[in-house]
């Protein structure tokens, strides 16, 4: 998806606004499904780490949730 987003914004010069409301619900409701939670965070990663990628396709991004941003990276074996 962040390539997609990324081809329509350098097509139409414009950015999105992002709103995610309960970014976190997926951890909350899928506890036991780790494949799934790692999709999904590469999924906001690439929407918002992506350096000059993010700059040129996000104009602003607003999330709620009750969970810190989780970090899936340390804990794989």
């Amino acid at each position: 998806m962040p390539r997609v987003l990324s081809g329509i914004a350098g097509k139409t010069g414009s950015r999105f606004i992002v709103i995610i409301d309960e970014w976190d619900a997926l951890f909350r409701e899928n506890k036991n499904d780790v494949s799934l939670q790692k999709d999904y965070i590469r999924l906001l990663r690439g929407l918002f780490k992506g350096g000059a990628t993010t700059d040129k396709m996000i104009a602003a991004a607003y999330m709620t949730g009750i969970l810190p941003i989780k970090n899936t990276e340390r804990n794989q074996h």
